[in-house]
């Protein structure tokens, strides 16, 4: 299976490096090629909390960094769920 597990990882970045290059979409969807090189052999070896933080991890860095450059938003949101929990708590 070892054998099985290269060859579909560096067929699976192969592929999605030609649809980065055709469709120069390079950020986030590094990301997601590398999630899915992990994920899907870890799929097939039945290994389902491998490949579940594989594409947790791949996919969530995309968001965290969005995140990071929106902060005004994410703090907008935060303060408004706050507020939410605040008077739904207090009712």
């Amino acid at each position: 299976m070892r054998k099985t597990s290269g060859g579909i990882t560096g067929g699976i970045i192969m592929i999605g490096i030609a649809v980065l290059l055709i469709t120069d979409y390079w950020w986030p969807g590094i990301m997601f090629v590398m999630g899915a090189a992990l994920a899907v052999p870890a799929l097939l070896r039945k290994e389902y909390s491998k490949a579940g933080l594989a594409v947790v991890i791949f996919a969530g860095i995309p968001f965290v960094v969005t995140a990071m450059v929106n902060i005004t938003y994410v703090a907008a949101a935060v303060l408004a769920i706050v507020g939410l929990y605040s008077i739904i708590k207090r009712s």
